[in-house]
């Protein structure tokens, strides 16, 4: 009697009837950038972006109202805090051409960059980016969730420059900051930051085929 496996790409083909290629691959998510996205005629919040800043305390957050029209946002107690994109051609203060940068007000506030999650995102997401020194001041570095910076709270902090690499559980509504706080004078402090929902892994990771090409889940045999 002779015996005889169905052939690895039978097996593949029945696989596909089983379950749609967009299940075996998930879908692609959504990649939000910062600097890309930054806006002063979309608003604020612009989607998933807003601009701020909170009390020394970082609690009360307040988005900024006044714009220049063209490339920032301010306010702040004395209008002094800003956040803004170099779209100016060169090195600006410190902040390189096509860069986001973020200025603290006069009195220790704190200038936010802050995210909220959307209805559609839900899940393990990646935040992933970097502070540069800019302008010649320190500044505080931080990344936190939240209304309020607390030690549950806090994701990440630096001083004056840092890269970071994060992955946070978020549902809709979460609100992920990133900020600075310090000296007034000369305090530009570029950013550049994306984050990436990471789908769940689809459903071909399920399956395991064998050194000889078959898909276990679906290896038989036939007789002769």
């Amino acid at each position: 009697m002779k015996k005889q496996r169905l052939r690895p790409l039978l097996a593949a083909a029945a696989m596909a009837s089983l379950f749609p290629l967009t299940a075996l691959t998930g879908s692609a998510a959504t990649i939000y950038n910062a600097t890309d996205e930054f806006s002063v005629t979309n608003g604020n919040p612009n989607e998933v972006w807003s601009y701020g800043w909170m009390a020394s305390d970082f609690t009360n957050f307040t988005a900024f109202t006044e714009d220049n029209g063209t490339d920032g946002w301010y306010g702040g107690p004395t209008g002094d805090a800003w956040i803004w994109i170099n779209n100016r051609g060169e090195e600006q203060y410190g902040v390189p051409e096509g860069w986001l940068s973020l200025s603290v007000d006069q009195n220790q506030e704190v200038t936010v960059l802050r995210w909220t999650a959307p209805e559609e995102v839900s899940g393990f997401v990646r935040f992933s980016g970097e502070f540069l020194a800019g302008d010649s001041a320190s500044e505080d570095l931080f990344i936190f969730s939240g209304n309020a910076k607390t030690e549950e709270s806090s994701l990440w902090s630096g001083e004056n420059a840092g890269s970071f690499d994060l992955t946070v559980n978020v549902t809709p509504g979460k609100i992920v900051n990133f900020a600075i706080q310090g000296a007034y004078f000369y305090s530009n402090t570029p950013i550049r930051l994306t984050v990436e929902p990471i789908p769940e892994p689809g459903v071909a990771s399920l399956f395991l085929f064998s050194d000889a090409g078959l898909l276990a889940a679906l290896s038989f045999r036939r007789r002769a």
